[in-house]
């Protein structure tokens, strides 16, 4: 089971994505005894999700939840 999970969303532009079923998500996630982290570019907050450097970010993670089209899920993989 993975421990910790990084949530990313497109930087500095997510307006374009639904805040609530991303919150939503992340409350469904929550739930699971699981440590939610993000990235701090992404301009996110969530009391249930720790901001995390780029860095630190890749370092810590298992496994990353993409929240966006193509082109953030193509960002993420580098």
């Amino acid at each position: 089971m993975f421990k910790n999970i990084g949530i990313f969303v497109k930087e500095k532009s997510n307006q374009d994505i639904d805040k609530n079923v991303l919150d939503s998500m992340i409350f469904s996630l929550a739930n699971q005894k699981i440590n939610l982290y993000i990235d701090e570019l992404a301009n996110y907050q969530n009391q249930l999700v720790a901001s995390k450097d780029h860095k630190s970010f890749t370092d810590t993670v298992d496994l990353i939840i993409v929240f966006g089209g193509d082109g953030t899920l193509l960002n993420s993989a580098r």
